[in-house]
């Protein structure tokens, strides 16, 4: 008679909760069981199988959850309690939320959080006093959150909170402006004319001009902003309110979320760069201007290396950067960031394609790289 199989379980646990199906020989295992076998198993799992073959040895089979598919279904709750919170004067709850949808979004896209640890507004707001304290610039976070209705503007100073909506700027024409806009300004046939202007001051109307009373009295140097879906691919800098552009009034930040930023603060004007690019590509178009622009960017500091054209190959990157490493990269070359898989979205190379997802191979996390740089025409376009 064959021997009944055994399973490795925690003391704790109740055999009976262990149910098997002796016509198959299967035994299916609730999740919420504490079984040692669960630890090492990665990933989310519905349920557990553990099969046994004719000899008796047991193989342990997870049932997998997509994580894409929890991550979508997330974000429309955590949308919908966003909604909520603003319905119920409740500001603050809304910030932290939409702090958390970017985490989902960061889920569904790269299969990671954009952080680890959620901040609260008033965890924001200290971070901001200490980073005026070190840099004497004061900072307003502001969050741009698109409904049905209405367009929501919440901005986080270091001692207050503002919160207010536009009702005008509905989905439809908002991101109908935001569209016009990103054509017309990157538009190779319009480059020298100002046919960008009327959506870039409508957007301006809609979404600083109503908080600019704030910032001035607050006398705010730097403005972070965190955008909803389908406003990431602004050029913030371009915004003009009739007179003057918004980067000429602030200096500007896009950020996806505050609690996903490194707020530690340290000068990098004087540090060593590394920088790479290529002129010429088989399917691209050419960027004469980049061997000037990386020379003159290295030349400008006392340290400094380049890589230009066959120099600026994958390899080359990674061991340049393992032998010296660089607090600044700079990479004057074609890129595109696309919707779907983040191995859609590119740097372009002289030898490969750099996919977003090969980005955490680098090593430029060891030590971090403080600033990376990204110069061509399309490196700003989408997002």
């Amino acid at each position: 008679m064959q021997p009944t199989p055994s399973l490795l379980t925690e003391p704790d646990v109740n055999k009976q909760d262990i149910v098997r199906n002796k016509t198959e020989q299967v035994l299916t295992i609730d999740p919420s069981i504490a079984l040692t076998i669960e630890n090492q198993l990665s990933g989310d799992t519905g349920k557990l199988t553990v099969k046994i073959n004719e000899n008796n040895q047991i193989t342990i089979e997870s049932s997998p959850i997509s994580n894409s598919s929890i991550a979508e279904a997330s974000i429309q709750d955590v949308r919908m309690q966003i909604n909520q919170s603003f319905d119920a004067g409740d500001v603050e709850t809304a910030v932290v939320k939409f702090e958390e949808l970017v985490n989902l979004e960061y889920i569904n896209y790269l299969g990671k959080p954009a952080s680890t640890n959620q901040m609260t507004v008033t965890e924001i707001q200290s971070q901001l006093k200490r980073i005026q304290g070190e840099t004497g610039k004061k900072t307003a976070v502001i969050y741009v959150y698109s409904r049905p209705e209405k367009l929501e503007l919440v901005v986080v100073l270091e001692n207050t909170v503002i919160h207010k909506n536009v009702s005008e700027a509905i989905p439809e024409v908002l991101f109908s402006q935001t569209n016009e806009f990103v054509s017309e300004i990157t538009s190779p046939r319009k480059r020298n004319t100002t046919s960008y202007l009327q959506s870039a001051q409508q957007l301006h109307q809609w979404m600083i001009a109503p908080i600019e009373e704030t910032l001035k009295e607050n006398n705010i140097d730097i403005l972070m902003l965190s955008l909803d879906t389908g406003l990431k691919s602004l050029p913030l800098a371009a915004l003009h309110d009739g007179k003057q552009f918004l980067i000429e009034k602030y200096g500007l930040s896009m950020i996806p979320s505050f609690s996903s930023l490194d707020t530690r603060y340290r000068s990098i004007s004087q540090e060593k760069i590394l920088a790479g690019g290529a002129s010429v590509f088989k399917e691209q178009g050419a960027l004469p201007s980049v061997p000037a622009e990386i020379k003159t960017i290295t030349e400008q500091r006392t340290e400094g290396e380049y890589l230009l054209n066959e120099q600026f190959t994958l390899e080359n990157l990674k061991q340049q950067y393992q032998a010296q490493p660089f607090p600044i990269i700079h990479l004057a070359t074609h890129a595109d960031f696309r919707p779907g898989s983040p191995h859609n979205s590119f740097i372009q190379l002289w030898d490969t394609k750099l996919t977003l997802n090969q980005m955490s191979e680098m090593g430029w996390k060891q030590p971090t790289a403080d600033l990376l740089t990204l110069s061509a025409c399309r490196n700003c376009h989408r997002g």
